[in-house]
């Protein structure tokens, strides 16, 4: 049974991953704005909701594929 994270470590997380997504797309209101967007990578979920629902790996991958210039 995996451990479920604690308060403070989701909220680190969700530090980690809003950083992480300004540093990508370089811009605050940019990062926001495709944080909190329906998209196709989440099965049209945002990828905050994914990060809920999933923890931070899934939304970091499709960060770093942005990053790099990957999209299939």
């Amino acid at each position: 049974m995996a451990k479920t994270p604690g308060i403070g470590e989701r909220y680190s997380e969700y530090r980690q991953l809003v950083a992480r997504a300004v540093e990508v797309f370089g811009d605050d209101k940019e990062a926001a704005r495709w944080l909190s967007q329906q998209n196709t990578d989440f099965l049209g979920r945002t990828p905050l909701q994914d990060f809920i629902e999933h923890g931070p790996e899934p939304v970091l991958k499709v960060l770093g594929r942005i990053e790099h210039g990957v999209f299939y």
